[in-house]
């Protein structure tokens, strides 16, 4: 009876282990189960979040891109506006000049569109998309006046000079540089001067060759000393080949 009694007791005592093994068991795979569950929704609310700013995001970019296509619009809008009312501006100012010449559409010579004078030994003109300015003894230059944003952008055509004779033809060098080029910009001025003119002013600008420009001015007998009494005849209608 008593090897009966402790064989019963190993049995209930191996039973007992057993169960517990199966409760360990059961507990470590819903410990699994559970982090694995916790992982998997907080990776997934972490991906709705970054597909929602995403989306936040995308929607902030199509509204700047609209944004900047009606601005980029209205901009088209006033430049064409800018271009009718200067092509307006610029036939009546040439029609009611002296020496009106025809452009020479295959020599690609720019005929002056308007004539604007700047003070004494200064004049303007303005062709097309550029401003030219002519500063007798100083310099020459081409620049496109701000926009809306304060966009500038100026080109030095060439310097006066310091140590030169004044005569009706001199070279204005040491201009801005010219892409593409070895040397920089270079302009041509042709002062003419005769009876009856009372300002500086343009009477063409061409481009006979990539950065190499001629300017044609005309003036009172003041402002050519070298020709005397006498007064000299306006430049010639003749193009410049460009």
């Amino acid at each position: 009876p008593g090897e009966g009694a402790r064989g019963g007791r190993h049995g209930r005592r191996a039973s007992t282990m057993a169960v517990n093994w199966l409760a360990l068991l059961f507990i470590a795979q819903i410990v699994i189960f559970s982090t694995f569950m916790i992982s998997f929704f907080t990776m997934e609310s972490h991906r709705q979040a970054e597909q929602h700013e995403m989306q936040l995001e995308l929607h902030r970019l199509r509204r700047d891109n609209l944004a900047k296509e009606r601005k980029l619009m209205q901009l088209a809008t006033r430049a064409e506006e800018g271009l009718e009312s200067v092509g307006m501006a610029s036939d009546y100012d040439v029609g009611a000049e002296e020496g009106e010449g025809d452009l020479d559409g295959s020599e690609g010579v720019a005929e002056a569109e308007a004539s604007i004078p700047k003070g004494d030994g200064c004049a303007r003109l303005v062709v097309e998309w550029w401003v030219y300015e002519a500063c007798l003894g100083q310099h020459v230059r081409q620049y496109h006046e701000a926009d809306d944003k304060g966009a500038f952008e100026e080109h030095v055509l060439g310097k006066a000079d310091a140590e030169g004779t004044p005569g009706p033809d001199q070279v204005y060098g040491r201009g801005d540089a010219c892409p593409g080029a070895d040397s920089p910009r270079q302009v041509s001025v042709r002062l003419r001067c005769r009876e009856g003119v009372t300002k500086l002013s343009f009477f063409r600008v061409s481009e006979p060759s990539a950065c190499q420009y001629v300017a044609e001015l005309e003036g009172p007998p003041a402002l050519c000393p070298w020709n005397g009494e006498r007064g000299s005849s306006p430049p010639a209608s003749a193009g410049v080949p460009s």
